[in-house]
């Protein structure tokens, strides 16, 4: 992978990520549970907890401007955001929030 040959080290997985640690909480189980579109909240999750990941896709693999970068990786944390339910919204609000501030 092209993030380990760069020092970034191993990518994030399911089972070491954000949604691993608070799958085991009975709100965000019935929210995974009753949407037809489970991997999609959890990809949300993992791109709000994984700003690096974004950023690296927008600069590096898409070679955007610092202007288009930090557009695009906003416009990605709103999508994001808006794919989860209450419950996970909760759980991600903080990282949420940190993540548009440090967007210019």
């Amino acid at each position: 992978m092209v993030a380990e040959t760069r020092g970034y080290g191993a990518a994030p997985t399911a089972s070491r990520g954000p949604v691993a640690l608070q799958c085991g909480q009975q709100s965000i189980l019935r929210c995974l549970l009753r949407s037809p579109h489970t991997g999609h909240v959890c990809d949300a999750m993992a791109h709000i907890a994984q700003l690096p990941s974004l950023l690296y896709l927008a600069y590096v693999q898409h070679q955007m401007t610092i202007d288009e970068g930090s557009k695009w990786v906003r416009d990605e944390l709103q999508r994001s955001w808006n794919k989860l339910c209450p419950e996970a919204q909760e759980i991600m609000r903080e990282q949420y929030h940190s993540a548009l501030k440090v967007l210019p």
